[in-house]
This record gives structure tokens, sequence and C-alpha cells, in this order.
């Protein structure tokens, strides 16, 4: 074969690459200045130290025959070298993988990385994004500093790759999660069930119990058979409580609960009981112009 022939036959061999395209190149050489990549060109590109992680003994925390993905910034510079970049690889490949979350509304994790006027700093890959603090918790939040330091899931909510912005919002995340839940926990309950939860909180008109993840209404009228003044002298927050199940829309997403279900109604067989003409014993409840309220039972 002709020396012509050679090179022909040598240059068809080689990988057709353009500048801007993301390559998987394999790490050839490592020392302190640059790592060496082979990406299938004729000629071995080279990546700055500085864009890889330092290991212990000072040259970058890479291995030879590792593969990772590379930036091809130009395919030769004036000394016949391709020109590579692991750091606009990471960002390009991480960026694509946020834009696809933020269109599907899939999660992200990032790792808050400091306190800043707003909101907390976060770090996604190798880019930084911002989570207001609004959109860090359900409810307001005094101390943002205890988050530095943890990696939380989030919803990725503006994106604006011109402006490199990213805004993150775990509130949005957790709402989903609570949406989900009370859809798995809703198919569970069924009317009559009883079940344990936690008061949550106590209105005017009842309390709210957590039943895992979701909450139900035990509402005044609920909690007794007789009258209640306010829903505080039978539950209190924090209190574990087993409630009956008394209703339950699945259209609305309501749960309402029962504590004086659980117990006979007295007013069940109420003639038989109490027949007209019988002699009974009572507490004076209270007198009216017309006469006298009896208690004879609870309820």
């Amino acid at each position: 074969m002709s020396p012509e022939s050679l090179e022909e036959a040598y240059d068809n061999s080689i990988k057709a690459f353009t500048d801007g395209e993301i390559v998987k190149g394999v790490v050839v050489d490592v020392n302190r200045d640059e790592v060496m990549i082979d990406i299938g060109f004729k000629s071995e590109g080279y990546i700055p130290a500085a864009e890889f992680e330092p290991g212990q003994d000072g040259t970058p925390a890479v291995q030879v025959g590792d593969e990772i993905d590379v930036y091809i910034v130009r395919r030769e510079d004036s000394e016949g070298q391709i020109v590579l970049s692991k750091k606009i690889a990471d960002q390009t490949l991480i960026w694509d993988e946020i834009a696809t979350a933020y269109e599907s509304g899939e999660p992200v994790q990032g790792r808050i990385t400091e306190r800043i006027k707003g909101g907390l700093r976060v770090s996604v890959g190798s880019l930084r994004g911002f989570l207001p603090a609004s959109q860090v918790e359900l409810r307001p939040i005094q101390n943002l500093e205890q988050y530095v330091g943890q990696t939380l899931e989030m919803k990725v909510i503006s994106l604006s790759k011109r402006r490199h912005n990213i805004v993150l919002s775990r509130r949005a995340w957790l709402e989903a999660e609570l949406v989900q839940k009370r859809s798995e926990v809703l198919k569970t309950l069924e009317v009559g069930q009883l079940i344990t939860g936690v008061v949550k909180n106590i209105t005017a008109f009842g309390a709210f119990v957590d039943l895992g993840g979701v909450d139900g209404l035990l509402h005044k009228t609920d909690m007794a058979w007789k009258r209640i003044h306010h829903p505080s002298d039978v539950v209190s927050v924090g209190a574990e409580i087993e409630v009956q199940v008394i209703g339950i829309s699945q259209e609305n997403e309501k749960i309402s609960l029962g504590l004086k279900q659980k117990t006979p109604d007295p007013w069940a067989n109420i003639e038989e009981k109490y027949p007209v003409g019988s002699s009974v014993r009572g507490v004076v409840v209270n007198i009216v112009n017309y006469g006298a309220f009896l208690q004879l039972e609870e309820g």
C-alpha cells in the first residue's frame, strides 16, 4: 500500500468532530498541569488541571483509563492539539437535565451552600441556583441557616439560560408529595373504619387530625353525644386519638371523622329505656321560665 493510501486509510479511521460537540473521552495521562484525553481524534486533547477536583497528591482526582464527558472547544490549537473542557461539558449536560426536569415537573437534587439575601444559594451539579425563603417549606421559616449543607429535593420554577438563572422551590415539591400521599391514603380509607391520628390543630368548629400525611376534620358536633362548649374541652393539640371515618369525599378529598360514633347512641331505643310515666333520677342542668332540663345520662 502506498504512503498516500495509508494516510487516506488513517484519515478515514479518524472520527469526525465539530467544535461545540460533547463526546466521550478516555484519560491517557494525568499531571499537575493538565489531563490528556483520547477521543479518537488524530491527536490527543488536553484539559487544564484546574477543571478537576484536586486529589491528595495535588494532581487532578482522575485516573488513567477513566471515561469522561468532554466539550470540544477547538479541534486544533496552534500546536495541533485538540482543546477540550470538562467544565463546559458538565455545565451543558446538567443544564439539559435541569431543563428537562423543568418541562416535566420532576424534582432535582441540590445542595444548599450558603444563606444569601432573600433565600438560599443552591448547588445543582456544577451550576448555581436560588431558593427563595418563601419556597423553602410549606410554612414561613425564620432560621434558614439550618439548611446549609443539606441536600434537598426541589422543583425548578424558573429557568433562563441566557441569564444563567435557576429558581428553585422545595415548597412546590412538598406540596406535590402531599397531594400524592393524600390520594394514596384516601384509597385505603372506608366509612366506618377506625383509625388513629394526632390532633394537629383546633378551631372553634372542630379539630384537624393528621392521619399520616392527610388531615381529617373532627367536627365538634361529632366529638360527643352531649353538647360541648369548645372542641378543646374534648381534645388537645398533639394528642393521639382513635377516631371513626364517618364520611369521605373523593372528589373534594375531604375526610370527616367522629369520636361519638365509637359509642352507642344514647337516643337509640329511648322509648324503651325511659317509657312515659316511669320515675327517673337526673341532674338539673338548666332552668328556664317554663321548666327545667335534666340530664339522665351522658349525651
